[in-house]
Parts: structure tokens; C-alpha cells; sequence
């Protein structure tokens, strides 16, 4: 399993999911937790949970607490406080931000239900250009690079 940790932060209360709670603005930490799909040619992984962490001081209770989620109501709610810091400042809205990209303020509702609904995550990769070509393994750039010095 592989954990990811991302921050995204609220201009505005907010409820999410099927939580009675408002939440405060502030800064909130989203794990996602995602499995390796095996038997497969390339890298995959299907993301089997979100968690929302309530940093401690945020609650009425004082307490930290942990939300699961679904990537949909994550991107709900951040989509409408965006919105809402637009139409106060009647600015475009700021990009979503939070970490390696799992949720793209591009996409549209429909997108972001298939996201949900099939458990589809982006994961940034690493790629190494040598000589106008890209190579998923280090060891593989290096070689290139080594065949490229001797070849001059």
C-alpha cells in the first residue's frame, strides 16, 4: 500500500460528504491510501481511501479527528470555496493545489464521478532526456549517456 499526503486549505467553512459538521477554514492534510494493481505491464495503482485529518484546535471539541472521503466531495467542496473566494474578489479562482495530482480543477463533474466511481488515480513519474529521448529508469538515462560520451 502507498500513502500520499497532500494539503489543501479553505477560505471558507465548508461541509463535506455526508458530514453534519461545518468545518472552519483553514489548512487540512488529505491522505489517500492506494493499492498496486499487480499483473499489469505498467505501474498502476487504485486508490482504496481518502482521509480528510481535522488538525487538533479546529473543532469545537478541540480534538483531531480523521474523515474518510470520496476524491468527489473533496473536490466539491473545494471547488465551491473557490468559487466563493471568486465571487467576493471577483478574481479567476486560484488552482487547486494540493500535492502530486490526483484531482485536476480541469476536469468536469462527470470526470470527477468517474474518478470516484472507478478509482482512478494520476501519479506524477519520473522521466530522465538524454539525447533528445525519456527513460523511466535512471539506469537506463545513464547508460544512454555513457554510450553517448563514448560515441563523441
Amino acid at each position: 500500500m502507498k500513502t500520499t499526503e497532500t494539503t489543501v486549505r479553505f477560505d471558507h467553512p465548508f461541509h463535506i460528504g455526508e458530514y453534519e459538521d461545518e468545518l472552519p477554514a483553514g489548512v487540512y492534510t488529505v491522505e489517500e491510501d492506494e493499492d498496486e494493481v499487480l499483473d499489469v505491464s505498467f505501474e498502476a495503482f487504485r486508490r482504496v481511501r481518502t482521509i480528510l485529518q481535522v488538525p487538533r484546535g479546529l473543532l469545537n471539541s478541540g480534538e483531531a479527528r480523521s474523515m474518510t472521503i470520496s476524491p468527489a466531495d473533496l473536490l466539491a467542496a473545494l471547488s465551491t470555496d473557490r468559487a466563493t473566494s471568486e465571487a467576493a474578489a471577483e478574481t479567476p479562482a486560484a488552482e487547486l493545489a494540493f500535492g502530486p495530482p490526483t484531482i485536476s480543477q480541469d476536469l468536469t463533474g462527470a470526470e470527477a464521478r468517474d474518478i470516484e466511481k472507478y478509482g482512478i488515480t494520476c501519479t506524477p513519474k519520473t522521466t530522465y532526456q538524454v539525447d533528445g529521448y525519456r527513460y523511466g529508469s535512471l539506469q537506463d538515462a545513464v547508460a544512454q549517456a555513457k554510450r553517448s560520451a563514448n560515441d563523441a
